[in-house]
């Protein structure tokens, strides 16, 4: 999945959670607007371990500053839901502020309170705890109701925001 921050007001980038199915030009990649359909995520998380979320990946290499990275097998962000859960990562940071192996609070709902999965980074929860300078309420990740300009998939209108299955060696 891919999408600017321009297209979060799409409900398939903001309050559709991923185990729903939504699909967003799922046979024509493109990086400001693309979500595969249920299926085919599930496939993917079939023959991944892991799943990761990068900002601005189609215009930066690969930056840890901004990213996060689970293990399927501790957080399933398919199936996923809850409302500042605490959930393991192998890998998170938020603007700087980091964790490696740690839990950090995760949203993601479905029902009359919707939202695609995401990371609030005011909130001092779990091990991760709040972010220095965060805006009340921040939404790192996903859904973006508000967020913060320093994030880097929220810098821009033109920013992205990456979700990634793969297997990590």
């Amino acid at each position: 999945m891919s999408h600017t921050l321009e297209n979060v007001v799409l409900p398939s980038f903001r309050s559709i959670a991923l185990g729903v199915n939504s699909p967003v030009n799922s046979q024509w990649p493109r990086w400001d607007a693309y979500r595969l359909s249920l299926d085919e995520m599930k496939y993917f998380r079939s023959v991944s371990t892991h799943w990761r979320i990068t900002c601005n990946f189609d215009t930066e290499p690969l930056q840890y500053r901004d990213y996060v990275r689970a293990k399927f097998t501790e957080f399933d962000a398919i199936s996923f839901t809850g409302l500042g859960t605490c959930k393991r990562v192998e890998r998170l940071n938020v603007r700087g502020h980091e964790c490696k192996g740690c839990t950090a609070g995760w949203y993601q709902t479905r029902g009359y309170i919707k939202n695609i999965l995401a990371h609030d980074s005011s909130k001092n929860i779990c091990e991760f705890g709040s972010t220095p300078g965060y805006v009340s309420s921040e939404d790192n990740f996903g859904m973006y109701g508000k967020f913060n300009r320093n994030f880097r998939c929220t810098a821009s209108q033109s920013s992205t925001t990456n979700l990634w299955f793969g297997i990590n060696l």
